[in-house]
């Protein structure tokens, strides 16, 4: 099987992300999210042997995945798409952040959009 790879550049000079990572309920194992950090269009260099990077996400505005770790690979974060983190259908947010001897120094926000299962619990 074929991993799906979503790309994403988010710029920390942006206050609010609009750009969104549209996902279905209940996809994991095979399907990642790679962003790619910039500020003022300038890629951020990452240093996967001094920095480590989590994220965090919410759907419908209930706590999906709190402090998820991520891989930094080749200066760009790789977060695994888990069954939990689109295990609600609907409108979501996630928070990547990057710490460096344990204080937080980027945190990057994206949109999720989590279409439903065809066959649900209520069908």
């Amino acid at each position: 099987m074929n991993t799906i790879i979503h790309d994403l550049t988010l710029d920390f000079s942006e206050n609010r992300s609009l750009k969104v990572v549209k996902l279905k309920q209940n996809d994991n194992a095979f399907t990642h999210i790679r962003l790619t950090l910039t500020h003022n269009g300038t890629q951020i260099q990452l240093d996967s042997n001094e920095e480590e990077a989590y994220v965090s996400a919410s759907v419908g505005g209930v706590a999906v995945v709190v402090n998820d770790s991520c891989t930094i690979t080749g200066n760009k974060i790789e977060i695994d798409v888990t069954e939990q983190m689109t295990a609600l259908s609907g409108e979501g947010v996630c928070d990547v952040k990057i710490t460096k001897n344990g204080f937080v120094i980027y945190t990057a926000s994206f949109r999720l959009l989590i279409e439903p299962s065809a066959v649900n619990t209520d069908t």
